[in-house]
């Protein structure tokens, strides 16, 4: 199991449960903000790495909508988009972490 990998998807994990309950609990905002921008980061090199060598990456392509939601919350900006995002991004979290763990 590498490490490095668990963090990230800790880190997506943590960023779906915003998510999806973030506009309706009050949540600490520059925890927030750092993992919007981590997220949203991890994102772009993502997709940046995979274009040029001809593989769509959509987990990364992910991320970024995922930083970008998290940035809206943080502005308080509540579209009832998010939900589903939300549950799309828990999955994404839970295959990750998945994968993860069981090194496949």
């Amino acid at each position: 199991m590498n490490p490095l990998l668990l963090i990230l998807g800790l880190v997506d994990a943590c960023g779906a449960a915003i998510i999806m309950w973030g506009p309706n609990v009050p949540i600490i905002g520059q925890f927030t903000m750092y993992l919007a921008y981590m997220i949203l980061v991890k994102g772009l090199i993502s997709v940046f790495i995979s274009f040029p060598v001809g593989f769509f990456d959509w987990m990364g392509i992910l991320d970024i909508l995922a930083g970008i939601v998290l940035i809206l919350i943080l502005y308080g900006v509540n579209f009832q988009i998010f939900y589903i995002f939300a549950v799309i991004y828990v999955f994404k979290a839970a295959y990750c972490l998945f994968r993860t763990i069981l090194n496949i």
